[in-house]
């Protein structure tokens, strides 16, 4: 609709499916296409304030998601972890941040480093989160359940994992889509 600050979001979701099924190169791809556009808004918004874009540090918010693409997984836990940090402490956070995401990708960089225990704490802290967020039953909360049983998995409670799986089905029982 050319609203470009917008499909910075959907590119971002795009790129969280595309590296969910560890498709790297195409989720760089994406990512950089999203930090194009962040570059591009950023610029126009600090033209239209009469700011001289070139004076001005632009830091895009999609950038962390490139370590994960690259596999550059400390970079990437470093990233994570500032912006949970930053957000978490918000009172009131934007609309258009999503903490959970980016305790998601935290858990995954700490995951691939074979710290499996971190992996786990930082998810429990994300299911909590997100439910605390949005307050009700939704189809990420089955999502978020099954990320943390593959977690628990990881880390080697097989029997936690194999609960919190029986309660994702029963998520999908009432009519709600685990994505």
């Amino acid at each position: 609709m050319g609203n470009d600050a917008m499909m910075i979001f959907d590119l971002q979701r795009l790129s969280d499916v595309l590296l969910g099924e560890r498709r790297f190169d195409e989720a760089k791809s994406v990512i950089e296409r999203a930090v194009e556009l962040e570059r591009k808004v950023m610029v126009a918004g600090l033209q239209k304030q009469g700011k001289d874009p070139s004076a001005v540090n632009i830091v895009s918010m999609s950038m962390p998601d490139l370590s994960l693409a690259t596999g550059d997984w400390a970079k990437a836990e470093k990233l994570f972890r500032e912006k949970v940090e930053y957000w978490s402490k918000m009172v009131t956070g934007p609309d258009n941040i999503d903490v959970s995401r980016y305790q998601f990708h935290l858990a995954a960089a700490q995951r691939e480093q074979g710290r499996h225990a971190e992996a786990v704490v930082t998810l429990r802290r994300a299911c909590g989160d997100g439910a605390a967020r949005f307050r009700s039953r939704s189809p990420a909360d089955g999502w978020r359940s099954r990320k943390l049983a593959l977690a628990l998995s990881a880390a080697g409670d097989d029997s936690e994992a194999a609960m919190i799986g029986k309660q994702t089905d029963a998520l999908r029982g009432r009519n709600i889509t685990v994505i």
